[in-house]
Formats: structure tokens, C-alpha cells, sequence
């Protein structure tokens, strides 16, 4: 034992001896120093729907397309030569026209869904159609005419990319029906395998009384899987009118009804971030002005709420809506920041802008009662519709920002029309200016906030560290970093440079008061570049959404 002692003595030695002979990295502390102190507000996350980031993503519904309304055009636009065309009007940045148009096929009516016969090869007639509308909001439903089978009949969706469920949880669903021919027969709701057959399923008579009828329900499900179907099983005899077909896990974010996945969520809320911004981002301008966000569609009834194309590429559902945002904002303990739209929409997409006073004056009117909605006590007409949506305390609403990456003069003189008089009716807003940094900056009365954006290289948020340090010592606002990103293939190379820049900021939080990283999330089938990725029954963290996290 003596002669193992030393011999692990002399390794040890050598050991210590090799390592004093290493170069070695220091870091040296100067406590004399005092630097700027971090303000408690400076870390936040930022939404959009983006990637499938709310629909397919946090929020929790499993029904892709669940009103038959994605084949909807653009608002603003209409259909020639296969495409969604805009109104040629002056961009707001430079008076060019655009001449906006995007390719469209009616087949995304049917988007995620399929009808078919169960044994027969001759399949059913069915259309999209508008004869039937379950309300003015959502005007389109699926018609069958079941008598053209010999068959029963499935119609199927596929969910966002497969459906997944957990052993032993439950799901709620619903769907509206309207018939005048399958009276008192059953109508069969399940879920199925790649291979059509039945993992769980249920019932349900059919009435038939001339208007549409509602159906909902419970799946408790004794298996795991992530490729299911969504499916309803109809007898081939009579025509049938389908519409809002709809499905969440009973285990919602908080509990919520219409609420959000609670994976997603949690993780989100695991980053304790002070402030969420919402809902964007280039879809609040829109590809055109009629395109834009509009919040007043996006609270109350979900089975009212008509949805919108947004320019990234898919249509949204508005079931993350305002009243789902401002309720998230509470359940993790953060401030709420809206975005509101400027007068303009985005520059690259039509650019088309309103300057006439009358509708400049009716979207600051209508930023004012976004306000109201989330603020506002219950004798007020939005406070009052807040408190009939289930929530009759104010929610933590704090900043407002007025556009999104907008440039010029035009954008100057709008912006100063909103500060006024938001801060007339609610001067304990903050305001954000959407400007960034531009020679226009000067024209701009009074500004809280500004909010510049940097998508750049890794490299280049290495070697801007400094940035802010470059910042006279006086400005008269603060600043907020509302988009940031190092661009090009992730990596944690990437996610090292998003945190030597971030070394800056903190550096300088006495200019630098808030920053969000950007897009927040994304779903794998669109890649993998966001802060958060996910899938139908899965989602994790890149590394810079750990470098956020400490």
C-alpha cells in the first residue's frame, strides 16, 4: 500500500508540476468599479406568429384549419391568374409601387384534411361552400353529399404534422353539424392510427332541425403516439354540412380553456422574462393595410373569430389572441407590451399607407381602447367586454409600441399623433418608438423608448460588444432591443457571439433597459433556428435560449 502512495505522490507531483507549467487564462474582478445597475426589466421575450409559432406551436389547439377558412384571400387582395394580387397603391417609404402578389390555390381550403370512403372506391361529392355559414365571421363549412357513396364516410385531419397524444390524458373536442336528412343516426368522433384503425372513439345522435347544431366531447386515451387522426365517421346517406372542428389537451397551460401547451408555455416561463411583446413583428403593418392585426377580432368567441393570412405564409386562427396574450402576461408574472399598427403596411411586402386624419385618428382610437381592454375598470365599454371574457381585474399592460420597423417622415408624424394622446388618457404608459436608429430620430416630439433591431452575424455581435459603450451618456430615451439575432447556421458559436454582445448591454443598462431575442419559436417542420423548437409532442431549447435562461 506504502508503494502505491508514492507512486500516486509522484504522479500527483508530475501532475502539478506539468499544470504550473501551462499558460493559464485569467480573469481578474475590479470591485472599485461601479458600472451601470441592471434594471430588472431588461430581459423579455417577444412573440410573432411565425414558423407555426402559436398555431402548430404555443397555443394548444391540435386542429389544423378547424374553421375550412385557410383558402381565404388576404384581406386586400384579390384572385387573377392564380395569384392573391394587391392593390397597386404607393409604397410609404419611397412612393414606389410594389405590385404585391403571392401564388394561391383555392386546395388550401381543404388544408390538413381529407374525406374518404371507408370501402368504397367511389368517393363522396363534397366542396367548400358558403351556402351553410356557421357565423359571418367564419362564412365557409365543408358540404358532403353522403348519397353519392355506397360506403360510410371518413373525414379526416391530420392535425399540425400528426397528432400527439400521452397515455392516460384527456382531450377535449367539439365540431358543429348541420343536416336535415341524418336524423337519429349515429355519428362516430375518434382518433386513428396511420393504418385508419380506431385508438379511441365516440358517439353521438345526430338532431335534425334545420340550423347548426353543437357537439363536444371527451378522448381519454390509453396510449402514446404522435402520427394520430383526428376523424369523424358519417353514414353514407343524406348531405351534411361540417364546421369548427376543434381539439385541446385538458392539461393546459394554467388550466386555461383555449389555452396554451404547457410545455411550450413552461419554458417560456422558465426564462422569468419581465416583459412579453406582441403580437409582432411584420404582421402587425401587414401585406397590406387591410391585412394588418387587428386585435377587436381577436378576443371573445373563438368560434367568432375569423382568422387572417399573415405574411409568413399561413393563415392564423386569432385563437392566441389579445385576451390569451394579456392572460399569459399575468400566469408568468410579466408586463404586457402591444404592438399597434402606424397608419403604414410593411414596406416590403405592399407598403400601401393611410395618411387622411379620419383613419389615423381611428387607429389611435383604436390602439387607446386596446388599452382600455386591459387597463380599464369595468364601467368602461372595453373593460366591461373584458370582464364578460373572464377576467374582470386589469391585466399587467405597461408599454405600447407604435409600429414595427418603420422608417421616414410619414411614419414620424403618425407616431408623435399616437404619443399624444396615449399619453393624454394613459400617461403611465410607456411608449415605444419603432423608428430605430435614423436621421428622422430629431423629428420625433418625444420619444420613451426606441427599438432597434439587429439580425447580423455571429461575427458581427462579437466585435460589437461595444456598441452601446459608443452611446453619448445623455440620451434622452431608452433603449430596447426588441429583435436581435446572430443569423446563419445555429450553433453554439452563435449562441457564444448573442452573448458577447449581450456583455455590452448589460455594460451599458443604464442606455440599454430591455432587449428580446428573436423569432422565439419555431416549429420543426420549418427548421430549426429559433430560440425554441418544437414538435407535436416535444419541444427543447437551442443554447441560446440557455444563455438567456442564466
Amino acid at each position: 500500500m506504502e508503494k502505491w502512495i508514492k507512486k500516486i505522490m509522484q504522479f500527483g507531483g508530475l501532475f502539478l508540476f506539468m499544470s504550473c507549467n501551462q499558460p493559464v487564462d485569467v480573469v481578474t474582478i475590479d470591485l472599485s468599479r461601479e458600472e451601470a445597475e441592471i434594471p430588472p426589466s431588461l430581459y423579455g421575450i417577444f412573440f410573432e406568429e411565425i414558423t407555426h409559432s402559436g398555431d402548430g406551436g404555443l397555443y394548444a389547439e391540435m386542429i389544423r384549419n378547424r374553421g375550412f377558412e385557410d383558402g381565404t384571400l388576404p384581406s386586400g387582395t384579390v384572385l387573377k391568374d392564380g395569384k392573391a394580387v394587391a392593390k397597386p397603391l404607393h409604397c410609404y417609404s419611397n412612393d414606389s409601387i410594389n405590385h404585391f402578389s403571392i401564388a394561391w390555390n383555392d386546395s388550401l381550403f381543404m388544408e390538413s384534411w381529407e374525406v374518404k370512403c371507408v370501402s368504397d372506391t367511389r368517393p363522396p361529392f363534397y366542396e367548400i361552400t358558403e351556402v351553410k355559414p356557421l357565423n359571418n365571421a367564419t362564412p365557409h363549412a365543408l358540404f358532403i353529399d353522403l348519397g353519392a357513396s355506397a360506403s360510410d364516410v371518413w373525414v379526416m385531419n391530420d392535425g399540425y404534422w400528426g397528432i400527439a397524444v400521452t397515455e392516460g390524458q384527456r382531450y377535449n373536442f367539439q365540431f358543429y353539424l348541420f343536416t336535415e336528412e341524418l336524423k337519429n343516426t349515429v355519428v362516430t368522433a375518434a382518433l386513428l392510427d396511420r393504418e385508419e384503425q380506431i385508438v379511441v372513439s365516440k358517439n353521438f345522435q345526430i338532431e335534425r332541425d334545420g340550423s347548426w347544431n353543437h357537439y363536444e366531447g371527451t378522448f381519454t386515451v390509453d396510449t402514446t403516439a404522435n402520427d394520430l387522426r383526428f376523424a369523424l365517421l358519417l353514414p353514407h346517406k343524406g348531405k351534411v354540412y361540417i364546421d369548427f372542428v376543434s381539439m385541446f389537451p385538458e392539461n393546459t397551460f394554467c388550466g386555461h380553456k383555449n389555452g396554451l401547451r404547457e410545455d411550450v408555455a413552461g419554458m417560456l416561463r422558465d426564462l422569468r422574462p419581465d416583459f412579453v411583446r406582441w403580437p409582432g413583428g411584420c404582421i402587425v403593418e401587414g401585406l397590406t393595410m387591410d391585412n394588418r392585426i387587428k386585435w377587436k377580432e381577436m378576443i371573445g368567441d373563438i368560434v367568432k373569430r375569423p382568422g387572417e393570412y399573415n405574411l409568413w405564409g399561413y393563415r392564423s386562427t386569432y385563437g392566441f389572441g389579445y385576451h390569451e396574450f394579456l392572460q399569459f402576461c399575468e400566469d408568468i408574472d410579466a408586463d404586457g407590451m402591444f404592438v399597434c399598427n402606424a397608419g403604414m403596411s410593411c414596406l416590403f411586402r405592399n407598403g400601401d399607407y393611410w395618411e387622411e386624419e379620419n383613419r389615423i385618428d381611428n387607429l389611435i382610437q383604436d390602439a387607446l381602447d386596446a388599452i382600455e381592454y386591459a387597463l380599464g375598470d369595468t364601467t368602461t365599454v372595453y373593460g366591461k367586454r373584458r370582464a364578460e371574457n373572464g377576467h374582470a381585474a386589469p391585466f399587467p399592460l405597461k408599454y405600447v409600441e407604435v409600429g414595427n420597423e418603420n422608417v421616414g417622415l410619414r411614419y414620424v408624424k403618425n407616431y408623435n399623433r399616437f404619443y399624444k394622446a396615449i399619453k393624454e388618457k394613459y400617461p403611465q404608459i410607456e411608449v415605444v418608438c419603432a423608428l430605430m436608429f435614423s436621421p428622422y430620430i430629431q423629428e420625433a416630439e418625444k420619444i420613451d423608448i426606441l427599438d432597434p433591431h439587429y439580425y447580423e452575424t455571429a461575427g458581427w455581435f462579437y466585435n460589437n460588444a461595444d456598441v452601446y459603450d459608443k452611446l453619448p451618456d445623455d440620451i434622452p430615451y431608452k433603449i430596447y432591443v426588441g429583435e436581435y439575432a446572430a443569423i446563419g447556421r445555429p450553433s453554439l458559436y452563435s449562441s457564444l457571439a448573442e452573448a458577447a454582445y449581450l456583455t455590452g448591454v448589460e455594460r451599458n443598462a443604464d442606455k440599454v433597459q430591455m432587449v428580446s431575442y428573436a423569432p422565439l419559436i419555431e416549429n420543426a417542420a420549418h427548421g430549426k433556428d429559433h430560440l425554441l423548437v418544437l414538435k407535436n409532442d416535444s419541444v427543447y431549447g437551442r443554447t441560446n435560449y440557455y444563455v438567456l435562461k442564466m
